[in-house]
């Protein structure tokens, strides 16, 4: 059984580290941003045994290592796919063809698996499984004969560890309509797609909860804009505003590059990790979030833009 387990996976976090394989993070407590450290994409967006089930003895797990095995086989689909993806944007490559269309929608899957599988999201679902033993036997779910069989087997009181299992498994697996992750893939997939690339000497960022989104109104249900960062150099927006033309890759200039690593760090309470290649870049950013552009009406830099 792997001991440290990852919310966000290894193969996306080495996409923003350094030419040496090491990131920089800044740590953010209580709001307040620590000291630049340096470490391997091994060292940060983890937790001992985050994905483990204590059974009823408290001294051993539940089916030990199951949901790890799981999310490390649906991560193995979908690192390579996420690398083909960099591939073709760093070549030009697939660029309005089917097999891009395909990428973006392991994209997806990647964008939605990572919220759903975020300890602070988890979490709180996680905890709801002892006080949804009764609503299980009140709606039959669970019977009588269901606990005799449990008894037989030797895991009556280990229900409370099944369920939680059981709400794991549907949190982060399920893809019926009704489920986290299906619900956060409906929001993406109709919107229109724009691939972000950062110029020579700049960076785009990332965090614990690499991802912004933007409400047209305090209202409405569903956003109209979500920013994630791809690594260092790329980054993707869905907006749900017609498509505006022009290249699906834009060149932006530095300084919507910082306006959207601003976006990102101010725009979650679940960011309690910064990081990228350059500490001091890092620590720029963090000190000037309330400085950033509505990522609704970001746009194309003109010609003039791109040069200057």
């Amino acid at each position: 059984m792997v001991k440290n387990q990852h919310y966000i996976p290894r193969f996306y976090l080495k996409n923003f580290a350094a030419s040496d394989s090491m990131l920089s993070v800044i740590r953010i407590e209580n709001g307040k941003p620590g000291s630049v450290f340096r470490c391997k994409p091994d060292g940060i967006c983890s937790e001992k045994y985050l994905h483990e089930v204590k059974s009823r003895s408290e001294s051993t797990y539940f089916q030990e290592g199951a949901i790890e095995d799981m999310l490390s086989q649906v991560e193995s689909r979908l690192a390579p796919k996420y690398e083909e993806l960099l591939g073709c944007l760093d070549d030009g490559e697939l660029i309005g063809t089917a097999r891009l269309v395909e990428l973006i929608d392991c994209l997806i899957a990647f964008i939605a698996s990572l919220v759903v599988r975020h300890p602070k999201w988890l979490g709180p679902e996680r905890k709801k499984a002892s006080t949804l033993i009764p609503f299980l036997f009140e709606k039959e779910t669970l019977t009588v004969s269901d606990l005799e069989t449990l008894e037989v087997m030797g895991l009556k009181d280990d229900l409370p560890a099944i369920v939680e299992m059981a709400i794991m498994d549907a949190a982060l697996f399920s893809t019926d309509e009704r489920a986290p992750l299906m619900q956060i893939v409906d929001i993406l997939k109709p919107m229109n797609v724009t691939f972000f690339a950062a110029p020579d000497n700049c960076e785009f960022i990332a965090t614990s909860f690499p991802l912004h989104a933007e409400w047209m109104s305090t209202s409405d249900a569903d956003p109209v804009a979500i920013y994630f960062p791809l690594s260092s150099q790329f980054a993707v927006a869905f907006r749900s505003c017609e498509p505006t033309g022009g290249k699906l890759v834009w060149p932006l200039i530095a300084e919507q590059v910082d306006s959207l690593n601003r976006c990102l760090v101010g725009g979650s309470d679940l960011n309690d990790l910064v990081f990228g290649t350059n500490g001091s870049y890092l620590a720029s950013i963090i000190s000037a979030t309330a400085q950033h552009l509505s990522l609704i009406h970001i746009s194309e830099p003109t010609r003039q833009e791109a040069i200057s």
